[in-house]
């Protein structure tokens, strides 16, 4: 969890429209420097995220337990375009954006992983079914989507789909396309 000190600091940051400096350590990567404009907090699952803006105005999300230090600074933030919605952004970062038939989603996780599905659940009913020295298995039930298959794939060769069937040839069929593409 964000210590009570950061999170002030990030309220305050909002309050007087400053920018932060944090540096912020993302699953499996070394810690990064940002400076950023903060504008909101988001709370899901009972985790706090960070939604802030870079110099150039892209919106990020950040997990607070993985900010590791924060320090607020004398310059003026990014005022929040009167466009952008902070509650859509959220939802659409914090889930599968689009809406899908729900699943139960079996899958083989390299266990150097695992811990990022125990602090953030990917859907209902999640549970770890084996611990393995490598690969541990877990199910969740989820919705079905687009979104999904993209998630699924950005973990590359860390992961695997076991069931549904239906989902687990789709995922063959792309990976066997890249791999032609790539061979």
């Amino acid at each position: 969890t964000l210590p009570e000190p950061q999170l002030l600091q990030l309220l305050e940051a909002i309050e007087k429209n400053h920018r932060v400096w944090l540096r912020y350590q993302a699953p499996g990567q070394k810690a990064k420097e940002h400076t950023l404009s903060v504008w909101g907090l988001v709370l899901q699952d009972g985790i706090l995220y960070c939604v802030c803006a870079t110099a150039e105005g892209n919106p990020l999300l950040f997990a607070g337990q993985r900010i590791q230090s924060l320090r607020l600074l004398d310059e003026r933030a990014l005022p929040m375009p009167t466009t952008f919605s902070l509650k859509d952004f959220a939802r659409a970062a914090l889930r599968f954006s689009q809406p899908g038939q729900a699943i139960l989603l079996r899958l083989q996780v390299h266990c150097g992983l695992i811990h990022l599905f125990e602090e953030r659940p990917i859907g209902t009913k999640q549970q770890i079914l084996k611990r393995g020295r490598i690969w541990c298995t877990l199910e969740a039930e989820v919705e079905a989507s687009p979104a999904l298959e993209w998630w699924i794939l950005s973990f590359g060769d860390k992961m695997k789909v076991l069931e549904p069937r239906s989902l687990r040839l789709r995922l063959q069929e792309t990976t066997a396309s890249m791999a032609r593409l790539y061979g």
